[in-house]
């Protein structure tokens, strides 16, 4: 399961609605208690795509290093991935199915007409057959 709060949700959704009509893209950083993945902190990365915009990301490599880097020791981790969907419902494409990580977290917003609508989480199995919708939480208190 995954936890983020009221802020950090609105944050996605409004990332969302202003990079539409193309994808957003960030990445979900916190820690995991007794089994439930709290998110700390968001990054909002630039999507890298050259081409695609509506219908593909890409995290520079070397933001995830930056950051991976900067939690090294602190005992917080790179939980997930979150991007939105123009005009498109919020699960996950065969494209994100090839380009995932099992264990991660993907949020997915959907964004129609330049609104947000449904909003869902995905793991992809280990075997990377599928994704498997995850359950996610909304917590009212920050975590620090």
């Amino acid at each position: 399961m995954l936890q983020l709060t009221q802020a950090q949700l609105e944050k996605i959704r409004r990332t969302a609605v202003l990079e539409y009509p193309h994808e957003c893209c960030g990445i979900l950083i916190g820690a995991v208690e007794h089994g439930k993945k709290i998110v700390t902190q968001l990054v909002v990365a630039h999507n890298q795509r050259q081409d695609s915009l509506r219908n593909r990301y890409l995290i520079d490599p070397a933001v995830i290093y930056r950051v991976e880097s900067e939690l090294r020791g602190t005992g917080r981790i790179i939980l997930g991935y979150f991007h939105s969907h123009p005009d498109a419902p919020a699960r996950p494409s065969l494209y994100d199915q090839e380009h995932a990580w099992p264990w991660y977290s993907y949020l997915i917003v959907s964004v129609i007409g330049g609104k947000t609508a449904d909003m869902t989480v995905w793991q992809l199995e280990s075997d990377r057959s599928r994704f498997e919708q995850e359950a996610f939480q909304v917590s009212e208190v920050e975590v620090s």
